[in-house]
């Protein structure tokens, strides 16, 4: 357990698993006693590999009589990334159960879009989640390429953990992450052949009060300056400039901790 100079609070996942895609199920379910047409969850995480890019968000109903086609809205909430989500979904006779397939194809390897996908007000009714907030993503692969020793030094004051693993993704051979860093996470950044890193953002896998989760980030990202320098790599040490920070503003930038390969 790590110590930390800050009070924190644990986040609690709730994660379902499927067998096509990775998924994360987030708020409320539908109470299925409640008649009319329904999403299951407010919110979801979904990814898919690019050799299969369909992922599907069920849809529930209160009956099992007769088919029936239901209207869906989506609206696309990230710039410059196209999804293309279908119109309807469509119950069969004797199924509460309809699914909607997504392809992700159309997302760039490493970027996530997020679409809100709304039911028709007239076919549902009350208790029924009619609107899900859809976080997608392809799913990236990766090769772990060595192990090291992570020193933090804000967040878990002056500690240290040794033998994480270091990846480098298949997609994107610029781009590598730490597993096992902060409380489960990932801390993930991109190098370039002159060793010069950007961290990108990443979750510390804790949450700070009523602020919500607590992320890191390159500091010169964060503050759109590199007067407080940069991360680089150098003689088997990645030495990062960090950014500690909530939704709400950071706690400290111009943090420098370092990941020493074994």
């Amino acid at each position: 357990m790590k110590l930390k100079n800050i009070a924190l609070f644990l986040v609690a996942l709730l994660s379902m698993s499927l067998v096509s895609c990775d998924q994360e199920n987030i708020g409320t379910e539908y109470n299925l006693k409640n008649q009319g047409v329904s999403f299951l969850f407010n919110a979801y995480k979904l990814q898919a590999p690019e050799a299969d890019p369909v992922v599907v968000v069920p849809v529930v109903r209160g009956t099992t009589k007769g088919q029936a086609t239901v209207n869906i809205t989506a609206t696309i909430k990230t710039d410059g990334i196209t999804v293309n989500v279908p119109s309807t979904v469509t119950f069969q006779d004797g199924s509460a159960k309809a699914e909607l397939p997504i392809n992700l194809s159309t997302i760039p390897s490493g970027k996530k879009a997020t679409v809100v996908l709304s039911l028709d007000e007239n076919e549902v009714s009350e208790g029924s989640v009619k609107s899900t907030t859809l976080t997608l993503s392809i799913l990236e692969t990766w090769t772990q390429i060595g192990t090291g020793t992570y020193h933090y030094l804000y967040w878990w004051e002056d500690e240290y953990d040794k033998g994480l693993p270091l990846y480098r993704c298949d997609q994107n051979p610029n781009k590598y992450k730490i597993g096992s860093w902060g409380i489960g996470s990932e801390l993930i950044f991109t190098m370039d052949n002159d060793g010069n890193i950007e961290v990108l953002e990443s979750e510390t896998g804790d949450e700070y009060s009523s602020y919500g989760a607590v992320y890191v980030m390159e500091t010169a990202s964060y503050t759109g300056e590199t007067k407080y320098g940069v991360s680089y790599f150098e003689d088997g040490v990645y030495t990062f400039n960090l950014a500690y920070y909530v939704g709400a503003g950071a706690f400290d930038w111009g943090v420098w901790e370092s990941f020493t390969l074994d």
